[in-house]
């Protein structure tokens, strides 16, 4: 089947399945976690400027990056995707199909968020988790069962977070990218990678799951293969094996420019040698590969 690209102004239409997303719900998660951010501010400029106070106050001042991380994560994925146009799609080798391709990676923002909100997340639980512990050593467990609980806790999410960083250090945890190339297409997410000839693609779909997903319906008909790289970290798009899903949110581009690139080159094989080019990265700039209709 092929498809004839136009010209198209404004936003990128998106597919039906995300048409219907609630905007709602995020705007009001990001605004609620805006003020929780101004009010840690506000907690830290106070308990600053009169000296030391309730020692509540210094974990409000610790989860304030937090706050502000959520909000900024809901905002960038969940509210102002389509603002991302074409920004991080580039050209490149990819190591593990052994040709180069359209590399549209995950965004470098919001892995710097995830990275900076797990240093937060592990100070805060440190924190807490030493002051717990002094609590019980110094008055007993008898009587303060609610101290001993928050350190275990503490405790286990320290642990986590440490092997977390280690998986990092590893490379068995790592920042993604999806990759179009002449042959098929691979997708590198945080924890696994997989890769799908293109005549193993029976359609391009799209669902909304917590955020715009992107689906890869593959059969077994030619090259395929999925590889893990941790079973310690569970990601929601294991659950498309043997197809593939990629959580479109994450991506430095826009979600729907996205889609209709990997519909526009599903449909299209005659276009397939340029990928890997400048010419598939002007044709995706330019918005040449949105076809007319959304349907499959």
């Amino acid at each position: 089947m092929t498809d004839t690209p136009g010209t198209v102004t404004g936003r990128v239409p998106q597919p039906s399945e995300w048409a219907g997303a609630r905007k709602t719900r995020y705007v009001l998660i990001a605004f609620v976690f805006a003020l929780l951010t101004v009010g840690g501010i506000a907690v830290a400029v106070s308990t600053f400027g009169s000296g030391p106070s309730d020692p509540r106050s210094g974990v409000i001042i610790l989860a304030t990056p937090l706050f502000l991380g959520v909000a900024l994560d809901v905002l960038l994925t969940r509210l102002l995707t389509s603002a991302r146009g074409a920004r991080g799609v580039r050209t490149g080798q990819v190591p593990e199909v052994g040709e180069p391709g359209l590399l549209v990676p995950y965004s470098a923002t919001l892995t710097t968020i995830h990275v900076a909100a797990a240093v937060v997340c592990f100070a805060l639980f440190a924190v807490l988790g030493i002051a717990a512990a002094a609590v019980v050593a110094s008055q007993g467990a008898h009587g303060n069962a609610g101290a001993a609980v928050i350190a275990i806790v503490c405790l286990v999410c320290v642990i986590s977070l440490i092997v977390s960083g280690v998986l990092v250090l590893r490379g068995k945890l790592r920042r993604g990218v999806l990759a179009l190339t002449p042959r098929g297409v691979y997708h590198c997410s945080w924890s696994f990678s997989t890769y799908a000839d293109w005549d193993t693609i029976m359609y391009v779909g799209a669902a909304d799951a917590n955020g715009p997903i992107i689906e890869l319906a593959t059969t077994d008909s030619g090259e395929r293969w999925y590889r893990r790289r941790t079973r310690l970290r569970r990601q929601p798009e294991l659950a498309f094996n043997p197809h593939i899903g990629i959580q479109a949110r994450l991506l430095s581009a826009d979600p729907a420019l996205v889609y209709q690139t990997l519909r526009f080159y599903q449909r299209n094989p005659q276009a397939r040698t340029e990928l890997g080019t400048e010419a598939a990265v002007q044709r995706v700039r330019t918005r040449a590969v949105v076809v007319a209709d959304t349907a499959r």
